[in-house]
């Protein structure tokens, strides 16, 4: 089928270099064993690791980089410097250098450079081989899919979203079109089996996304442009997407979840009270420079966006004016990246997951994609093409 070839058009980016390709899953594979175990002096090593990593970057890229570019490494870094003075002990400015300066690195390598197709998924299978080794270490057994296994750490949830995310995003990039669906296919089973929440429904999100994609590129070819196949297939689609919503609603909370719903109203009371004593104690000199809640030893703040503000103040709007141009630039480039993109936002009201967070080399990353509209490419033209118009090998 024509449509398979999108899988496998020429690279028209240069390589990155095998080293950088190389070092990434490392360090990630190590920020994950560190969470799990921790390791001596690590955070001092990733940092250190970092450095080196973003200096071998900006060598590398020097050609391509303006101005621009070395200036938003350089806002970023003093970002964090006046956050780790609002915060003080509070957070850990080592590694949060450390993650900030990888997700520049990766964010860039991105935009200028062309990924090897096995770079991220050895990264993914390394994420998964760890999670279920912590499972099997701290659970005496592997999680089977009776839904009677509670326990899976946020934090490694995440992590199979972000692996998943640097697949697909490479894919992309590298002129890989159509995204594959075992990368989320896996991430939802392990979080099902799991029974986490906030991993299930980060999973079933994702999957429509890719489902999405997939269905988008594959109209191009069989069924003409996606739009106008809705309007003439309307009543199928809004039947579709109905037994959809209704077979949601029915079987995933009462068939999955089962005693876990009892407990999802009590998490969001506690979210919502903290997300108010937040809100009354931001004044607005605090709104401008930044401040600590009082409760934040005790719950910390569970919502990324009111997170940047105690954390920037008044420069937490270059980050939100950043991510309202990433959003429009995805809408208009690529539906896979604004999926993404958004999965990403809903997860951010409720988890503090930027800055000072492994997310860092997941988000930084797709801003930089985002303010840089003129490097990314639309794959199709608006207009539908003939069959014969596309390449093929």
């Amino acid at each position: 089928m024509r449509y398979l070839t999108l899988n496998n058009l020429e690279e028209s980016l240069p390589s990155a270099p095998l080293l950088l390709q190389a070092l990434f899953p490392i360090y990630t594979v190590a920020n994950l064993i560190n969470f799990l175990a921790p390791l001596p002096l690590f955070f001092e090593g990733a940092l250190i690791f970092s450095i080196l990593y973003t200096l071998i970057t900006l060598i590398h890229l020097r050609d391509s980089l303006k101005f621009i570019d070395i200036a938003l490494l350089a806002l970023l870094v003093a970002l964090l410097f006046y956050a780790k003075h609002i915060h003080q002990e509070h957070v850990s400015l080592v590694m949060g250098l450390a993650n900030a300066l990888i997700a520049y690195s990766i964010g860039f390598l991105f935009l200028r450079r062309s990924w090897g197709r096995m770079t991220f998924r050895l990264q993914y299978f390394a994420i998964l081989a760890i999670l279920v080794y912590g499972l099997l270490t701290e659970r005496k057994m592997l999680p089977l899919p009776t839904f009677e296994r509670t326990v899976l750490p946020r934090y490694q949830a995440l992590s199979l979203f972000v692996g998943a995310a640097h697949i697909y995003i490479a894919d992309f990039l590298n002129r890989r079109f159509r995204p594959r669906f075992w990368p989320t296919m896996i991430f939802g089973f392990v979080a099902f089996t799991a029974k986490t929440v906030s991993g299930a429904i980060i999973s079933v999100l994702q999957l429509g996304v890719i489902t999405l994609v997939n269905i988008q590129y594959i109209s191009l070819f069989f069924i003409g442009p996606l739009h106008i196949w809705i309007k003439r297939h309307k009543a199928v689609v809004i039947i579709v997407l109905l037994l959809l919503v209704f077979a949601i609603i029915l079987i995933f909370p009462y068939l999955y979840l089962g005693p876990r719903i009892a407990t999802i109203h009590t998490r969001n009371i506690n979210r919502t009270y903290f997300v108010d004593a937040f809100l009354s104690e931001m004044t607005p000199k605090k709104a401008l420079t930044g401040f600590t809640p009082s409760f934040f030893d005790r719950r910390g703040l569970p919502n990324t966006y009111l997170w940047m503000i105690a954390s920037f103040g008044v420069f937490s709007l270059l980050f939100f004016a950043a991510m309202l141009t990433s959003l429009r630039t995805f809408f208009e480039r690529s539906w896979l990246l604004l999926g993404i993109f958004l999965i990403m936002g809903v997860y951010f009201a409720g988890e503090r997951l930027f800055p000072f967070n492994y997310v860092d080399t997941l988000f930084i990353p797709l801003l930089i994609l985002g303010i840089h509209k003129e490097s990314l490419y639309f794959p199709f033209p608006k207009e539908a093409l003939a069959p014969d118009q596309f390449p093929i090998e």
